[in-house]
């Protein structure tokens, strides 16, 4: 009795454990929203923020096709410079591995109208 109990519950787990592998990971979440500085006087912005640590970051300027990363330490700490005028649309996302994260786009805010930090929304 006590070992067909235990060949039942042996079944069970290992279904379930069959069953947990075939379900579909869940998408990286994006990015923390960044701060981003209007652009320089050389044309660049810079762009901060976290995301998980050990992860690659990436920032892509929508308006010119610029794309820079950079790998973050454990606190997931990066500031990116990249080419930008003002109101240009930049795409931020990381790499775990070969994992793609969701996405967050953020506007540069104008030059001299302070940090971007809500994506350039009012």
């Amino acid at each position: 009795m006590a070992s067909s109990r235990r060949a039942f519950v042996a079944i069970v787990l290992g279904g379930l454990f069959a069953c947990s592998c075939l379900s579909p990971t869940l998408p990286l979440p994006p990015p923390v929203r960044p701060i981003v500085s209007p652009p320089d006087r050389e044309g660049y912005s810079t762009v901060r923020g976290r995301v998980p640590g050990g992860t690659t970051a990436i920032v892509e300027n929508l308006s010119t096709g610029d794309l820079i990363g950079k790998s973050t330490e454990e606190t997931g700490k990066f500031e990116i410079r990249i080419g930008a005028s003002s109101y240009d649309r930049l795409n931020l996302y990381y790499f775990d591995g070969l994992e793609r994260s969701q996405s967050i786009v953020v506007l540069v805010p104008a030059d001299g109208s302070g940090e971007g930090g809500a994506g350039g929304a009012p």
